[in-house]
């Protein structure tokens, strides 16, 4: 005889996935062919990706300050499908639904099916179609540049296997995570740094907690050094071919060598991207929101610390909750900037997770869940860098901004509920579901409804 949990178990894992392909179906659909703004980004990257699909090559006959991975996939999308708008749409399509089911799986392992569940909406509801972004160079089906979409796709799946090599070790999953993070650094420096960064943290708490990846470091990280120079190598190998040398590494180190020779600091336009042109206000409306954040997070413990003794129907309380906080939400919450946060909120998490993870004695728990976790939070914050003043899900955003709301969206409605529960503050149903109400707010005033 099964149980409830049992026959709850098993109709998440077919629901919540029939869900998700549901909502990704809908989104399709409903922007069919609206992607995008041929006239302005989205323009370039056709027609880069047609002149190199002809035989022209970047940096020798095409400028270009990027890294060539992203437009040579395009050029050969081109080859094998036709050159046309609808080509790269239709595999930008199926790029969003692999990526949907990469957050899905990371979360599900790492939480449990509902943060999967909260990880997959964020991205399509939020992010991958933008049917608030009336400026067309914002979505993950026509983007204003590929690398900034690829960069951050190739990096998530990267983290995956990461995850996956903690808990099953493998010598092929470092070189395959080696190969990931190459290509990522052949796309745009923010998803190379914050990939970096995010890899640095998972070694290190490896290396110290986990005995079984301590016995065999140094070959697993020799396979990851082996993996990580086999695309640009072969890149630069290829570019050789078709032009000088110098100018085949300058090209390869496009990205790199920018960011040298350029001010962007004291450039008007990153100034702008990144809050400083007006940090007071940015910070004002940072600050303000990481209060009220604070403030709700303390009220929905308090009244689970007051009640949970004395209220029996959890269930109507719940559905309360949902139905108040939705209502607030969407009425009052200033969304355009209300994510000006993000960063703040992000740089709390971090610290949570590390200390979750130091103090943590199981290592199965900690290989499946902390050490992702925490890696997740480094990437999410250091993304956050290029937009610290000025956090939002449009614009530039529309990547940098994804893993930290993803985070904040699972952790105030699968880590925090947890938490309280552990404490026996209450059982977490409160502040869980009154997070969910805050979230479909989010998710109605994204899609315009």
């Amino acid at each position: 005889m099964t149980t409830n949990v049992a026959t709850s178990d098993r109709a998440t894992r077919w629901v919540y996935p029939l869900l998700l392909a549901l909502v990704f179906a809908a989104l399709v659909w409903g922007s069919w062919r609206k992607w995008g703004n041929p006239f302005v980004d989205y323009g370039i990257e056709l027609y880069v990706a047609w002149q190199l699909s002809e035989g022209k090559h970047l940096y020798r006959d095409i400028v270009w300050l990027g890294g060539p991975l992203s437009q040579y996939t395009n050029a050969l999308w081109f080859r094998l499908f036709g050159v046309s708008y609808l080509t790269l749409s239709l595999v930008n399509i199926a790029f969003v639904a692999g990526l949907t089911a990469l957050l899905y799986r990371f979360f599900t392992r790492a939480i449990d099916r509902t943060a999967g569940l909260i990880a997959g909406l964020v991205l399509l509801v939020v992010f991958a179609f933008q049917a608030y972004e009336t400026g067309g160079s914002w979505d993950y089906v026509a983007p204003y540049r590929h690398e900034a979409v690829h960069g951050l796709g190739l990096a998530i799946l990267g983290l995956s296997v990461f995850a996956d090599y903690l808990q099953q070790g493998g010598k092929w999953r470092p070189f395959v995570l080696g190969l990931c993070f190459g290509a990522v650094c052949l796309t745009k420096i923010e998803p190379s740094g914050a990939m970096a960064g995010a890899l640095v943290s998972g070694y290190w708490l490896s290396l110290k907690f986990l005995p079984l990846r301590r016995k065999r470091w140094r070959l697993d990280v020799g396979w990851f050094i082996v993996g990580s120079v086999v695309v640009p190598l072969g890149f630069g190998l290829y570019l050789a071919t078709q032009m000088p040398l110098k100018l085949a590494l300058t090209g390869l180190l496009g990205n790199w060598l920018n960011v040298v020779r350029t001010d962007a600091f004291g450039q008007v336009f990153y100034r702008w991207v990144m809050g400083l042109d007006r940090w007071q206000e940015h910070l004002a409306h940072a600050v303000g929101g990481l209060g009220g954040f604070v403030v709700a997070v303390s009220t929905f413990i308090g009244l689970e610390r007051i009640l949970h003794k004395v209220i029996r129907r959890w269930v109507v309380w719940a559905g309360v909750t949902f139905g108040v906080t939705w209502l607030l939400a969407y009425k009052v919450l200033p969304w355009n900037s209300a994510l000006y946060s993000l960063p703040f909120l992000a740089g709390l998490a971090l610290p949570w997770l590390v200390w979750m993870a130091l103090r943590c004695t199981d290592q199965a728990l900690l290989a499946q869940r902390w050490i992702p976790l925490t890696m997740w939070s480094v990437f999410a914050l250091l993304l956050l860098g290029k937009i610290a003043l000025n956090a939002h899900v449009g614009n530039y955003g529309f990547t940098l901004a994804l893993p930290a709301t993803v985070l904040l969206a699972v952790s105030t409605v699968g880590l925090l509920p947890e938490f309280i529960k552990a404490k026996d503050w209450g059982t977490g149903e409160l502040i869980r579901w009154g997070s969910a109400g805050v979230l479909v707010a989010f998710f109605f005033d994204c899609t315009g409804k």
